[in-house]
């Protein structure tokens, strides 16, 4: 079986929603590229965005470089269901138990989102951070 045509930079990748969709950034590009998890063929190349980074969580948030934002975006129709502004170079996003965290490179900051898309918290960890983890409490 041949791998499919995932775009010119993958970088992200995660499985949407029920996992029945794979879904990967492309670097430099405003393009999405999702492939079918059964088939492994490409069914869509929406364009959200500006230059996507990372995903994570259901609702499938993701870092946009340069809009220096978090978006989230609606699994069903593929399309941006809102942004949260961050700061500049997001990178790695984390997503569990209702909140987002994510890398801010530019600001060496972990910001913190709850589901909805309201700022919650912006923490200071040391000159560019690049990935975190979410780790849910014993």
């Amino acid at each position: 079986m041949a791998a499919p045509d995932v775009g010119a930079a993958p970088h992200g990748v995660s499985f949407a929603g029920d996992g029945r969709e794979v879904w990967l950034s492309n670097w430099y590009s405003s393009q999405l590229t999702v492939v079918s998890a059964s088939t492994l063929q490409v069914i869509a190349r929406p364009r959200v965005g500006e230059e996507l980074h990372h995903f994570a969580g259901r609702d499938m948030w993701v870092s946009d470089n340069r809009l220096g934002a978090i978006s989230r975006i609606n699994a069903d129709t593929r399309r941006i269901a809102g942004n949260v502004r961050v700061g500049e170079s997001p990178h790695l996003v984390a997503a569990v138990d209702g909140f987002v965290a994510v890398a801010v490179h530019g600001s060496g900051r972990a910001v913190f989102v709850d589901s909805s898309g309201r700022l919650k918290n912006s923490v200071e960890v040391g000159a560019g951070p690049h990935g975190l983890a979410l780790v849910r409490a014993r």
